[in-house]
């Protein structure tokens, strides 16, 4: 699977493809989902602990339903 351009390997709490809760706190047990993309169709259920390779620096998205299991979010970017 091809990474973004200008990504790198980073943690889900610094990237703009985690989505969380809106009022939830941005930690490394904090659960939300992986917004990218490519990994949309797989729900992706995700702590601010985890990474990968389709990092992003960015603020996390927000939308109600993203610490379900599994996500009910719309994702919001």
């Amino acid at each position: 699977m091809p990474t973004n351009s200008d990504s790198s390997w980073g943690l889900c709490m610094n990237c703009q493809w985690w989505q969380i809760e809106p009022t939830a706190e941005i930690a490394e047990e904090t659960v939300g989902f992986c917004i990218d993309e490519n990994l949309q169709p797989y729900r992706m259920s995700i702590t601010g602990l985890g990474g990968c390779n389709r990092f992003t620096k960015g603020q996390p998205a927000r939308g109600e339903g993203s610490s379900r299991q599994p996500p009910t979010a719309t994702p919001m970017k």
